[in-house]
């Protein structure tokens, strides 16, 4: 896995500290409320700083929306 929680999990059992492991659970959900297509919506983000028509292409136009771009996968318009 990519996180950066299971790197850290890694290098803790590589270096001894977590001792013998017996069993290992993990589980990943993106389609819950707070799940993996929640990115955090940048405080900067701004008609000027995000280039919104590049972004919007042949999807249907909306007026900007910070969470629409930084959560695009939230929404059909994008799905390719």
């Amino acid at each position: 896995m990519s996180s950066a929680l299971y790197t850290e999990a890694a290098a803790l059992y590589k270096s001894g500290v977590i001792g013998e492991i017996i069993l290992v659970e993990a589980s990943f959900d993106r389609q819950s409320a707070s799940g993996a297509w929640q990115y955090s919506v940048h405080i900067d983000a701004s008609k000027e700083t995000v280039d919104w028509n590049r972004f919007i292409g042949d999807a249907p136009e909306h007026d900007f929306d910070a969470a629409r771009f930084f959560r695009w996968r939230n929404y059909q318009d994008y799905v390719m």
